[in-house]
């Protein structure tokens, strides 16, 4: 007989245990047989020498365990390893060549049940091995079904999943958050069962849930909840957006096929949330709306995901809706920045402005920040706006000083998602210096929230921009819990008081003394300080005999178009009778 033939044993008879050997050479195959007859064995062994086709003779049969010769890797050790133990239902044994311990506990690791190497095998430690893996898998399959973990996947079953939404409900409560949960189905698996057969349905079910479970972040539950559906728990959901970019994540990351065997296959998810407490009060409720919502996913083909209510489901259409808009009006110049200036309280002369984004909607108007910057952040669209405005501040910048007005600095707000780009650095430094504005007349603005966010790696940033000449303005100063030792060694060169802390000013005696403070506090740590959201007399007279330099507020003005600030320069200009760049 040929033993490599897939589909017989070493006799031509079917076997009660079947092993599957994978490896490359006939004779390590012999030599596994013939460690085998060296015993009386129930052990009955097949062979394949590709890794393809013994996935797929895995697919369409179940066996005992799994011999895997470590030569046989196609893709590295460990990822063939991982590959083959994601979608065996068996133990796995590998047989090494090199049983040196560091690739022991790699195999280990990566899933493999026990090692065995070539050179020290003999037919009384192959069958003890044998014996002891399959012992141990079974034991493993008892557990996970005593534990509420699916025997087929080794992710939570429907039982286990009812008990983390419920103390994730109770957890919600407790600390006034939100949840969601998503309930998942496999589009047309039917069609998978009908034409691979039922071992390459649930080999894919397994490897659906292997997905699933590396998508999600690790404070998400995960679910088989029967057949091809699944659920998901979305922990601390405080906005719908939470849900969607989770369920927009699973898309992206099913868009890739798997291998089932040497078959090439792309599943496609619908897919239904439901966000308590607003969807529903229970655990049941929760499930059984989110369940509605996938069925109705699966009907309007092509959504991929809708949310139980017709609000959400609006809301959800907007949201993504305004994220395309966002991106085409960004890589279609569409967008605009206004400026609003900065006063010296005790001159009233302009000295810089803030460069402030504004967004013309075709249908939605005038859009402040507050109604698109967080999908810029979490679409990733952060980073090339901040590149474009910082452009756009430049060009207008120098419009600026051929108008006459060379001595006024421009703030520009930074995000700290721009600082995580690799080329930060590089790309605002060539967009700086390919400007004829001064650099020191560029200052970036950060929170304290984005300059305690990697520390180090913030701190070098601004040092390397700080050396081209740029200047740091400490925005929303008095919100965030920066450590003041921390900032002293930040080439900050500017504090900005929040609005918060103004406003009740000079009423509030509380308020009145902070600020104070904090003005005292910067001066003797020699930074100037700007206060922001002045928008009356009094607050200005206060704020100029406490010293404070600089303001900014609707007292002066509000953030106007390049146009508009020119005339204003113009009229300031003219008003005091001088031709100073100060206006």
């Amino acid at each position: 007989m040929e033993s490599h033939r897939v589909g017989q044993d070493d006799g031509g008879r079917l076997s009660q245990s079947p092993i599957l050997f994978l490896g490359t050479e006939h004779r390590h195959y012999s030599r596994v047989l013939e460690m085998l007859n060296a015993r009386a064995s129930s052990y009955r062994v097949q062979w394949c020498q590709s890794l393809s086709l013994g996935l797929d003779v895995l697919a369409r049969r179940r066996f005992a365990a799994v011999l895997w010769d470590s030569r046989l890797a196609e893709d590295g050790l460990v990822d063939s390893l991982r590959m083959v133990v994601t979608q065996v239902d068996a133990p796995v044994i590998v047989l090494l060549e090199d049983d040196a311990h560091a690739t022991v506990q790699h195999c280990l690791m990566a899933g493999a049940q026990d090692v065995l190497s070539w050179r020290e095998m003999t037919p009384d430690l192959l069958h003890r091995t044998l014996d002891r893996a399959c012992g141990r898998y079974a034991a493993l399959r008892d557990r996970r079904f005593r534990e509420g973990i699916d025997s087929l996947t080794g992710i939570s079953d429907r039982e286990s999943f009812y008990e983390h939404v419920a103390q994730a409900i109770r957890r919600a409560e407790r600390d006034g958050l939100s949840l969601g949960v998503i309930y998942l189905n496999i589009d047309d698996f039917r069609r998978v069962n009908q034409s691979l057969g039922f071992r390459a349905g649930d080999q894919l079910i397994r490897m659906v849930a292997g997905r699933l479970r590396d998508t999600l972040r690790g404070c998400d539950a995960v679910a088989r909840m029967g057949g091809d559906e699944f659920a998901l728990l979305v922990d601390n959901a405080n906005e719908l957006y939470n849900v969607i970019e989770v369920m927009r994540k699973l898309r992206r990351a099913f868009s890739k096929p798997f291998l089932l065997g040497q078959r090439s296959v792309t599943v496609r998810l619908s897919m239904g949330a439901a966000v308590w407490p607003t969807s529903g009060q229970s655990v049941d409720e929760l499930l059984r709306h989110a369940q509605t919502a996938m069925h109705e996913a699966k009907l309007d083909e092509g959504a991929g995901f809708r949310f139980f209510s017709d609000t959400a489901n609006q809301e959800v259409q907007y949201r993504l809706e305004l994220e395309a808009d966002f991106r085409q009006a960004l890589r279609g110049n569409k967008l605009v920045l206004y400026y609003q200036p900065q006063v010296d309280l005790e001159s009233g002369d302009i000295v810089g402005m803030e460069a402030l984004i504004r967004w013309p909607h075709p249908e939605h108007g005038l859009l402040f920040p507050g109604d698109f910057l967080e999908l810029a952040e979490r679409s990733g669209m952060i980073v090339p706006m901040g590149y474009w405005v910082l452009q756009r501040a430049l060009q207008d910048m120098q419009h600026i000083r051929e108008a006459g007005f060379g001595d006024l600095h421009c703030a520009i707000n930074l995000s700290f998602r721009q600082f995580q780009d690799p080329k930060f650095i590089e790309t605002t430094i060539r967009l700086l210096l390919a400007s004829e504005v001064p650099t020191h007349c560029i200052e970036f603005e950060l929170t304290e929230s984005a300059m305690m966010t990697d520390r180090q790696h913030t701190r070098q940033c601004m040092e390397q921009l700080a050396d081209v000449g740029v200047r740091f303005a400490l925005d929303d100063f008095g919100t965030g819990y920066s450590s003041l030792n921390y900032l002293r060694k930040l080439p900050v060169s500017t504090i900005k008081v929040d609005r918060s802390f103004v406003e009740a000013v000079p009423e509030d005696e509380d308020d009145c003394a902070l600020v104070r403070s904090m003005i005292d506090m910067a001066h003797s740590l020699r930074l100037h300080v700007v206060a922001e959201g002045v928008e009356r007399p009094a607050q200005r007279e206060v704020l100029r005999r406490w010293g404070c330099d600089y303001g900014q507020g609707y007292l002066f003005s509000r953030a106007v178009p390049l146009d508009e600030l020119l005339e204003q320069l113009a009229s300031a200009q003219q008003a005091t009778g001088t031709d100073s760049g100060h206006g």
